[in-house]
């Protein structure tokens, strides 16, 4: 069988790389060559910094061995960012309070304590268990019965029913339990009892027919309790009612404070 015959393009191309070895040995190509690498040299920086990256980041082992912890650190720092967001937001919502308490206070001759609310209701059934909260301050820090308790703004959030050392129970102005010597916006004395009913509302009693009453009237503390300053808010006259033989008037008010968003109360020391 005859031999197959080389294409002549075939011994072109090897006497070119045979030249080219040559010349390469002999040093005619070094002008040639250092211009290439000039030339070609900020790509192949390039080039290696691109392979060192890709292999960092795609390293067999780092993809057999940490993309399950990869994933869990990633989502346990993701957690701990919410928590830390979470409690700015509630240091920042406590801040707010406080400042509105100080600009209460800014002005006024009262001896305010600071206590935060730490428990609404009691652990036992009754009518009024809910209509009771505790604060965080007890007999040490100065407080005792009979003391009056202010929101953030300044209404009237409730009266001290006892203490322990460290601990006040108290009662808000819709208990039952809670009661108070009550005075109209327009009065110099004191015009009847504001005693909370039903957890609902608190009434104002025992209001003498003289007295001149309207829907919308403030009631606010009259002063004649010991320990409980004059001209604190409990509410707003919401409705009107007299008695079967017309001797006392009385009124229904809603208290200005709002209960559920009661976290930080004041006390009124004596």
């Amino acid at each position: 069988m005859p031999a197959s015959r080389k294409s002549p393009i075939y011994y072109w191309f090897a006497g070119a790389f045979a030249a080219f070895i040559i010349f390469h040995f002999v040093g005619l190509l070094a002008p040639v060559e250092k211009s290439a690498r000039v030339t070609l040299r900020p790509f192949l920086k390039l080039f290696s910094s691109l392979n060192g990256s890709l292999r960092q980041t795609f390293s067999p082992a780092e993809l057999e061995n940490n993309p399950t912890d990869k994933i869990k650190q990633l989502e346990e720092k993701i957690q701990g960012l919410i928590v830390e967001n979470a409690r700015l937001r509630a240091l920042e919502q406590e801040n707010n309070v406080l400042r509105e308490h100080l600009s209460f206070f800014s002005n006024r001759a009262y001896r305010p304590i600071f206590a935060n609310v730490i428990a609404f209701g009691e652990n036992f059934v009754a009518p009024e268990s809910d209509q009771i909260y505790f604060l965080d301050r007890g007999a040490k820090d100065g407080l005792r019965p009979g003391l009056v308790v202010l929101d953030s703004r300044g209404a009237v959030a409730g009266k001290i029913l006892a203490v322990k050392d460290d601990i006040a129970r108290v009662c808000f102005p819709t208990s039952p339990q809670c009661q108070f010597a009550a005075a109209g916006e327009g009065s110099t004395g004191t015009i009847g009892l504001a005693q909370g009913q039903l957890g609902l509302v608190t009434a104002v009693n025992f209001i003498p027919p003289g007295v001149a009453l309207k829907t919308g009237d403030i009631i606010m503390t009259s002063g004649l309790e010991p320990g409980i300053p004059r001209g604190l808010v409990i509410g707003r006259i919401n409705r009107l009612t007299s008695s079967s033989n017309d001797v006392w008037q009385g009124a229904e008010i809603d208290p200005l404070s709002d209960f559920n968003q009661l976290t930080i109360a004041s006390v009124i020391l004596p």
